[in-house]
């Protein structure tokens, strides 16, 4: 009777070794995949390429500051919504046009009075940067758009 609860016990133990071991493995994983999707968007925001008139401002919560920004597309018609950095949001209204070059981090404001701004169109955390999938081409670009990026 001894004996059995000691296999009991070793079988239990065991169980619990494989499944912590299961779940920090999986952990691991997930996070991989999340920093691989991380970056691989980043590269997609900088290969866009927006041309267009700014239609709305808006935010997808009731009562809150505008994120959004929605713009007919120029170069198709189409109207297309993204999340722009908050100093483009700050200075953008409907009527002024802006510009994102393909392959580029800036987007150029154009006000309604020809003024014309330009900004990062989305901040590069250091770490993105160093990351393999990262275009090397683009590793020391931008470099002002991870200024205030505290994670290396």
């Amino acid at each position: 009777m001894e004996q059995r609860r000691l296999s009991f016990k070793k079988f239990i133990m065991k169980i619990s070794f494989y499944l912590v071991t299961l779940t920090v493995l999986l952990a691991l994983y997930t996070s991989c995949l999340s920093e691989n999707s991380s970056v691989n968007w980043t590269i997609n925001e900088i290969q866009s390429q927006y041309s267009g008139v700014i239609i709305d401002k808006y935010s997808k919560r009731d009562n809150d500051m505008y994120t959004h920004l929605k713009v007919k597309n120029s170069l198709n018609n189409e109207v297309v919504s993204f999340i722009p950095q908050p100093d483009i949001m700050k200075n953008a209204e409907i009527g002024d046009s802006i510009f994102k070059p393909k392959d580029e981090n800036v987007l150029y404001l154009i006000k309604t009075n020809r003024e014309k701004k330009s900004f990062f169109f989305i901040r590069i955390a250091k770490w993105k940067r160093k990351h393999k999938n990262f275009p090397e081409a683009w590793k020391n670009k931008w470099l002002s758009s991870s200024l205030y990026d505290t994670i290396n």
